[in-house]
């Protein structure tokens, strides 16, 4: 179903108006209840909010209604996603893609949740290994040389440089598709963003 709430709702989105969309859509599912689109459609506006959990609740409701609509999978995923819920995030989309092998955006948010789940462990695991030595080293009367502090130091920069390597590699990716996916997803990418800035990392994490 497509009526005016979805229409009406897609529009205030698109303006940056969240708030208001969400009470078009909730207004619409009122009437409409059954409309799995506008659950999908609610979700993706409170994913834009920073709302994960309620997001993942109108992505569930949305799969429920209608476990073949394939914007459903993307919503829950990108939910779980945000949530860092990053094992529950791949099955998702794995499933969505099993369905829809076809589909690139599910793909793409596939590989980009991999790739940050790899940062991200390889990350705290070299902190913390970095934190512990200098832990030790603090409290240790064998620390006689500030060579030893330099060296932790450059760990966790090295850590840092890994970190933005891998938002760069992210950034390739969509510059290999064509002018008009890159469009679209810039919209998409704006729309959530606060302050009206992009970052690097604010469009590497929009991807």
């Amino acid at each position: 179903m497509f009526h005016q709430y979805n229409a009406k709702g897609n529009e205030l989105v698109e303006g940056g108006k969240i708030e208001e969309a969400i009470k078009t859509y909730t207004e619409g599912i009122e009437k409409y209840e059954s409309d799995y689109e506008l659950y999908s459609n609610r979700s993706l506006a409170y994913h834009i909010q920073g709302d994960g959990f309620k997001s993942l609740k109108d992505a569930n409701k949305c799969l429920e209604l209608n476990p073949n609509f394939i914007k459903g999978y993307s919503r829950k995923a990108e939910a779980l996603h945000y949530l860092k819920r990053f094992k529950e995030a791949r099955a998702v989309y794995e499933e969505g893609i099993e369905l829809f092998p076809c589909d690139e955006y599910l793909q793409m948010g596939l590989d980009t949740l991999k790739e940050e789940y790899s940062v991200t462990r390889s990350a705290r695991g070299r902190r913390a290994s970095v934190v512990a030595s200098m832990s030790v080293q603090r409290n240790s009367k064998a620390a006689e040389s500030m060579s030893e502090y330099v060296s932790l130091a450059r760990t966790a920069l090295e850590l840092e440089i890994a970190t933005k390597q891998a938002q760069l590699r992210i950034l390739n990716s969509v510059s290999k598709k064509s002018d008009e996916e890159k469009r679209s997803l810039l919209f998409k990418i704006l729309d959530q963003d606060g302050d009206g800035f992009l970052t690097a990392r604010e469009l590497s994490d929009g991807v």
